[in-house]
């Protein structure tokens, strides 16, 4: 007896007609290298919009610090960029 390819679907015999039975794909809830990946993928794409938000709002802060004309602006302005920082 010869062992059955486990990426093959098996083999159905049914009133005389050899039927081929679809495969299924099924969620593994207790696969720890799929779950993983996603905990990580997430914990990777959080940070990154954090830290292109950061950089945004730096820019945006230097821009009205440097072209701001009220002087007491521009200088809360910079107190916040030194927080940031």
């Amino acid at each position: 007896m010869t062992e059955r390819n486990e990426k093959q679907p098996a083999h159905i015999h049914g009133g005389g007609k050899h039927v081929q039975a679809a495969k299924v794909a099924h969620a593994h809830p207790g696969n720890p290298g799929r779950n993983l990946r996603k905990f990580v993928l997430t914990v990777h794409l959080t940070s990154l919009v954090g830290s292109l938000g950061a950089i945004v709002v730096s820019l945006v802060l230097g821009v009205v610090g440097l072209t701001g004309q009220d002087a007491q602006l521009v200088r809360v302005v910079y107190r916040i960029m030194e927080l940031n920082a």
